[in-house]
């Protein structure tokens, strides 16, 4: 593996090209360049193409040129070694280095994507005596104990703790950020997992079940630093309940904060703990500007406008960008998140 290929994009495209001094014998089939996020140019957009037919090569490693924008990290995918030469077509852009053994093409993650992990059912009692059903996926053999606890979007509109989001978390973050993903059914909340007891609270019960989801993590699984991750619904349910003092801090996706007070911003705004806020561009409820005023009642507050994003996050793309600013909060070390196993 001494001598690795590099080759620029039109080698890759050339029907005569060769790697390393290596005669190209055929297609690779279906080699995906997935990009989660691409730079936008104010003037025009422009996207890398989903799909590029690439020619596989007689040697020990094949190489692959990405182009991704240089101005976030997010987009870097697995191995970030440069190349000079831009690509044209695309402002502020680099080349990186996407690189695979010929003894077969790496997998892409699907939604349907499962990777290891140690999963388990949990169920676990509200002070008002109601048992709730949950999911804890660790990592195989998890020694840090930094755990990522889920609430679900609106019950009453299909929300549980199968939303996809959560549910891809469960099944991702584990292996590829070391995080265990906790996640349960608020009262009244049915899923494939199973049905909690009790009935929907209108966002007012419900504070016994997050306080009791919040006590079970540290006391029954052994997290050590637990963040609070609320999706719609759940952001205002994380808003107003989350605030156990061992809570390290709040992500909040889609938060429409239509349960939310300001004395619940103002609360997070005096207390200090980091709140992260992902506000799609296209969002049903607040859009990116009205969350700069209803949030600026937390000053340190980080708002993540996504462009193109929508509520209910769909597409793969938008999936890899949600879990990235998760493990961008949790684990930044673990970045960038592969698209590829």
């Amino acid at each position: 593996f001494a001598a690795q290929p590099i080759c620029s994009i039109a080698m890759l495209t050339s029907m005569r090209a060769s790697l390393n001094g290596f005669p190209v014998s055929r297609w690779i089939k279906s080699a995906l360049l997935s990009i989660s996020r691409v730079n936008i140019d104010a003037q025009s957009r422009r996207i890398i193409p989903r799909f590029l037919k690439l020619k596989e090569a007689q040697c020990s490693l094949a190489t692959f040129a990405l182009a991704t924008a240089s101005s976030t990290s997010l987009a870097e995918v697995w191995g970030n070694t440069p190349i000079t030469s831009p690509v044209a077509g695309f402002k502020d852009s680099k080349v990186f280095i996407l690189k695979d053994k010929l003894t077969g093409m790496a997998e892409l993650i699907r939604p349907s994507t499962v990777l290891p992990a140690e999963r388990s059912a949990i169920t676990f009692l509200t002070s008002d005596g109601l048992e709730l059903i949950g999911e804890i996926a660790r990592p195989i053999q998890d020694k840090q104990g930094v755990g990522l606890l889920c609430l679900h979007p609106l019950p009453t509109h299909g929300g549980m703790m199968d939303s996809h989001i959560y549910k891809k978390a469960a099944n991702r973050l584990p292996e590829l950020a070391g995080i265990n993903v906790i996640r349960f059914n608020t009262r009244g909340t049915k899923s494939d997992q199973g049905s909690s007891e009790g009935q929907f609270g209108q966002g007012i019960t419900e504070k016994e079940d997050v306080v009791a989801a919040i006590n079970y993590s540290f006391e029954q699984l052994g997290i050590k630093k637990l963040w609070v991750s609320g999706w719609s619904f759940g952001s205002d349910l994380a808003l107003k309940y989350a605030r156990d003092k061992k809570v390290m801090g709040l992500i909040l996706l889609s938060p429409p904060l239509r349960f939310s007070t300001d004395d619940d911003l103002a609360f997070w705004g005096q207390d200090g703990r980091s709140v992260t806020a992902l506000i799609p561009e296209f969002d049903d409820y607040l859009k990116p500007d009205q969350a700069k005023q209803r949030f600026a009642l937390i000053p340190q507050v980080e708002l993540v406008s996504v462009k193109d994003g929508k509520h209910l996050w769909v597409g793969e793309p938008f999936v890899h960008r949600v879990l990235s600013e998760i493990v961008k909060v949790i684990a930044p070390e673990r970045l960038p998140i592969p698209l590829e196993i």
